[in-house]
């Protein structure tokens, strides 16, 4: 009887170990906290599914990111830097999108994104709290 208790806890362990190692294959495991969805538009920045140019992006000290920029301005090439936290999105020239993941530095208060190759008009501020 100890012996089959012993195999049905083995198998159970088991189970849960595959299961574990399936979650990101899943998509059921991030490694973020958020995602951030940056949309540029005529040599504008938008939050997916809004209409404010250059958003305000409000962050969490010490959050996990995972910032997607997709670039819909067809023939334009566009990236997004932040300088101050050495975060940067590789040039994505034409239609197309590109994700990186960070973390927001312990530190609060307001650095700017920009897009290298337009940065007088392709700039936005975060607020870290």
């Amino acid at each position: 009887m100890a012996t089959n208790t012993y195999v049905r806890a083995g198998g159970v362990a088991v189970a849960l170990i595959i299961a574990a190692a399936l979650l990101p294959r899943l998509g059921l495991s991030r490694e973020y906290d958020r995602e951030v969805r940056l949309v540029v538009i005529d040599r504008t920045y938008y939050l997916e599914g809004h209409s404010v140019p250059n958003p305000t992006l409000k962050l969490r000290a010490g959050e996990r990111i995972r910032l997607v920029l997709r670039n819909d301005d067809d023939g334009m090439q566009h990236d997004l830097t932040i300088h101050e936290w050495n975060v940067a999105v590789p040039p994505i020239k034409g239609k197309g999108e590109h994700a990186l993941s960070f973390r927001v530095p312990d530190s609060r208060g307001v650095v700017s994104y920009t897009c290298t190759p337009h940065s007088s008009s392709m700039l936005g501020s975060i607020e870290v709290e």
